[in-house]
């Protein structure tokens, strides 16, 4: 399960705003933003919430790591 600090990481890599990540993932703004900081935990955000992020940040070129913490750039 990809974490918050994950997003995070994954959007500065990909060089999205917040308000583009909710774009391209289909998801509000406030979700984005909550999540990023720690007050609605992945595990209590809704599962189509975190899958539309996480789809649209490997979209972006971003892998997220199976250590759960970690994520990186897909060289082109």
């Amino acid at each position: 399960m990809i974490s918050g600090d994950q997003i995070r990481a994954g959007r500065a890599l990909a060089r999205l705003s917040a308000k583009e990540l909710a774009e391209q993932a289909g998801v509000g703004l406030t979700a984005i933003q909550r999540i990023e900081n720690g007050v609605v935990s992945i595990r209590n955000a809704k599962a189509e919430t975190v899958e539309g992020i996480q789809r649209a940040l490997e979209a972006a070129g971003i892998v997220f790591l199976p250590d759960g913490y970690g994520v990186t750039k897909r060289q082109p």
